[in-house]
């Protein structure tokens, strides 16, 4: 974003539901705040353990909560210090309040002395994410593509919205991501931008990557070797592409599709904009050492709700080819 990057934020507090309507996921917002702090995107575990007003200090790390490294080479010229508000989706804002929602299941007739199993898992429900996440493995890589938003501002304050792809930030408070993001100003003008984000760090703009509503992304996330990591993202409108090698010791532990509420770098989330519509093609990992789809990875959407359980931003079925989606915003708040 112009004056805002937040990194990929992990989802906070998800709720699995079988598809609820009104489960929604608490992304983090992206605005300006009035200290010049980089907003980020935080993950569930990080947002519930490290919550404050103040920026974050960077953690010890520990078995589940990796720190990362610092960048290692890229191919164009290394990120700048994060000076201006970062807003992009990261394990700092990791998912909210994520909530597994179980299919409900119609009682037997007739008595049984079989141990039940637990219900499947269809969907969860979150406070800053929709979209679509995978848990059941390993993941070392995950691709996707997806249009910029085409976000409407809320009028009088600033708002905003990212569309990013990760790996870690559901269960564990790592997260590492790449997308794009609008931070819209109360006088409705916006700043689209491509970011990457590895958690704690806030997000950092890609250089050399001009992003509009509306352009084409692709992108990829993939470690090419123990603790180092590939990051890659190309706007196909403009033919303007990053790609930077990093280190960064992650979990593995999940790999997301997801549109977010980005938070402030106090954790608090931005007001979310009206981004209409975002849509995913081309989604895959590898999980367990092999590639699959979104579908193929078991992945269960994500709906973004409120705090009184209303839908904010719903994602639709997986496409035929089990590797798209679209996250549709709905009228509240």
């Amino acid at each position: 974003m112009a004056a805002l990057v937040v990194a990929g934020t992990s989802v906070l507090a998800l709720a699995a539901q079988a598809h609820p309507a009104a489960a929604k996921h608490t992304a983090v917002s992206h605005t300006a705040v009035a200290k010049q702090t980089a907003p980020h995107h935080a993950s569930a575990a990080a947002r519930s353990a490290t919550a404050s007003t103040t920026p974050k200090a960077a953690a010890p790390a520990t078995k589940n909560n990796p720190a990362p490294a610092a960048a290692a080479t890229t191919s164009s010229s290394s990120s700048s210090p994060k000076a201006a508000p970062v807003v992009t989706p990261a394990p700092d804002s990791s998912v909210s309040s994520l909530t597994p929602v179980a299919p409900t299941t119609p009682s037997s007739t007739s008595p049984s002395t079989a141990p039940s199993s637990p219900p499947t898992t269809t969907s969860y429900t979150s406070t800053n994410w929709s979209g679509y996440l995978a848990t059941n493995g390993s993941f070392n890589a995950v691709s996707g593509s997806w249009q910029a938003t085409n976000a409407i501002g809320i009028s009088g304050t600033t708002s905003a919205d990212s569309t990013w792809i990760g790996i870690g930030g559901v269960s564990t408070s790592d997260l590492i991501q790449v997308g794009t993001q609008n931070i819209i100003a109360a006088n409705g003008q916006v700043s689209s931008s491509a970011f990457y984000e590895l958690l704690p760090d806030f997000a950092q703009t890609v250089p050399g990557v001009t992003v509009t509503p509306g352009d084409s992304l692709t992108a990829s996330l993939t470690e090419i070797s123990s603790g180092q990591w590939s990051i890659s993202i190309t706007d196909q409108t403009n033919g303007q592409s990053y790609t930077a090698t990093v280190a960064y010791a992650s979990s593995n532990s999940s790999a997301e599709w997801v549109e977010e509420d980005p938070s402030y770098s106090s954790n608090r989330q931005i007001p979310f904009d009206n981004f209409q519509t975002a849509s995913f093609s081309a989604g895959s990992t590898t999980m367990n050492g092999s590639s699959t789809t979104i579908a193929g990875s078991n992945a269960q959407s994500i709906f973004m709700v409120n705090h009184s359980g209303q839908t904010i931003a719903a994602p639709s079925a997986l496409t035929s080819n089990g590797a798209g989606f679209t996250v549709t915003r709905s009228n509240v708040n």
